[in-house]
């Protein structure tokens, strides 16, 4: 058998629940940096008001605009890519691409396809949404003939 048996672990450990931390440290200073690392018990999430408030916006069906962080975003996609290296060492310039014509029939021919493939798909739900529609009616038809029926009856109960 190789490792230590669970009952030796369990008597070494007697009645105690928690483990501070099974890293052994070699030094001081590595005790200090786990010490650092490690979370109290004591420190217990706190709630925050702004981002209560912001949940709460969110929560109402508002929206939450970060102004600055926005800014930041744009301003990080009006920068030019630096150029790169091809294969052969030549520069390469990423960023900005002409669009051919060619590339946009290819791309519309594309759309069409898929539209086509949608109508064909929304006619057969139209041809098996007919007969189920049909059924409804007559099972609706046959419910207000029960219920007329039943209500006959009552009325023939109580004249009697």
């Amino acid at each position: 058998m190789t490792g230590v048996s669970l009952s030796v672990i369990n008597k070494e450990l007697g009645n105690t629940t928690v483990i501070d931390s099974i890293t052994p440290t070699k030094t001081p200073r590595e005790d200090s940096l786990l010490d650092e690392i490690m979370e109290d018990e004591d420190d217990v999430d706190q709630s925050d008001i702004a981002v209560d408030s912001w949940e709460k916006c969110l929560d109402a069906g508002q929206k939450v605009f970060f102004k600055d962080m926005f800014d930041e975003d744009v301003a990080g996609h009006e920068k030019q890519p630096e150029p790169i290296e091809d294969a052969t060492g030549d520069g390469v310039q990423v960023g900005e691409q002409s669009i051919q014509l060619g590339d946009v029939m290819n791309m519309l021919k594309k759309t069409m396809k898929l539209m086509r493939k949608i109508d064909k798909k929304v006619d057969q739900l139209d041809g098996r949404l007919a007969p189920l529609e049909e059924f409804v009616k007559e099972a609706q038809g046959k419910v207000v003939e029960v219920e007329e029926a039943e209500s006959q009856g009552k009325d023939k109960r109580k004249k009697t």
